[in-house]
């Protein structure tokens, strides 16, 4: 992934092709990895327990931990679980204000 146009450069290329072949992330589509994207909360709260428990951990089924995200939202089931499977307590993120 880091031996893209778009991401070979960037300071941080080798965390980047390390992401990329654990299977981490895929970047963000048409073989892109934008470094230069923000990364949104939902995106993070996926990033977080698949870099701990491997490509292929998939959430349990969303219970409405948030009031704030659907259970019908497609990140529903990965914010706080991270380390639920091992009984750890997901402490909550606060929002960031862009103001």
């Amino acid at each position: 992934m880091a031996s893209r146009s778009d991401a070979a450069d960037a300071p941080l290329a080798a965390w980047i092709a390390e992401l990329a072949s654990l299977g981490i992330t895929a970047g963000c589509g048409g073989g892109n990895y934008c470094p230069n994207d923000p990364v949104t909360r939902q995106q993070m709260s996926a990033f977080l327990p698949k870099s701990l428990n491997g490509s292929g951990y998939v959430p349990p089924p969303a219970v409405g931990i948030f009031g704030d995200v659907p259970q019908t939202d497609l990140f529903a089931p990965w914010p706080g679980r991270g380390g639920s499977q091992r009984g750890q307590r997901q402490p909550s993120i606060p929002a960031v204000s862009s103001a």
